[in-house]
């Protein structure tokens, strides 16, 4: 039988911000698709939490297989692929190279935006709107000031070791597709 987990907060202010030390919380199990009435305690306060099927899929994380931190790395890699042409076909002083990088630019971001809203999520962590400012305006390189951030020295070396490896993996798509599209439309 699949099971669901599914984070309960209580908060007294429905506009207070969340925080794990300071706010109640707690983890129900229950099967996949049963009625989504549970009952939570959390301190002295006995609540029943009535959850619509949208609310309960939204918290619901850990019985789900879509996993959106590979997604956006998937859509990353088909950009990578996609890019590579783009990038040989139009001379580098054409104002169509120029538009493909500023759009590489900003997908690049998004990307990366994308994929640490996810993580934040998934580490139930803030994701302050300063840094989504950062992220947007340095783009790759906010990745890793988000990387050290979340997970502090010794598992943000450890990250960025391992977004350095999914970055190399890109750049090798990026460049197969580049040398292809050379080779096809015979560009030295």
């Amino acid at each position: 039988m699949v099971h669901s987990r599914l984070l309960v907060r209580f908060n007294e202010a429905p506009n207070k911000s969340f925080h794990p030390t300071r706010d109640s919380m707690a983890f129900i199990i229950f099967p996949h698709g049963a009625d989504r009435r549970l009952f939570a305690l959390s301190g002295e306060f006995h609540r029943w939490a009535s959850f619509d099927s949208a609310m309960a899929q939204s918290l619901t994380t850990q019985s789900s297989s879509w996993q959106p931190k590979r997604t956006v790395l998937v859509i990353a890699a088909v950009f990578a692929a996609v890019l590579g042409p783009l990038i040989v076909l139009p001379s580098e002083t054409s104002p169509q190279f120029r538009i493909i990088r500023f759009a590489s630019l900003i997908c690049t971001s998004l990307l990366v935006l994308a994929w640490c809203y996810f993580d934040s999520i998934e580490r139930r962590q803030p994701f302050y709107p300063w840094l989504r400012i950062v992220i947007l305006i340095f783009g790759l390189f906010a990745l890793f000031i988000y990387l050290f951030k979340s997970r502090g020295l010794k598992q943000g070396m450890r990250s960025s070791g391992l977004a350095l490896l999914s970055l190399l993996g890109l750049f090798v798509i990026l460049s197969a597709t580049a040398f292809a599209a050379a080779l096809i439309f015979g560009f030295d």
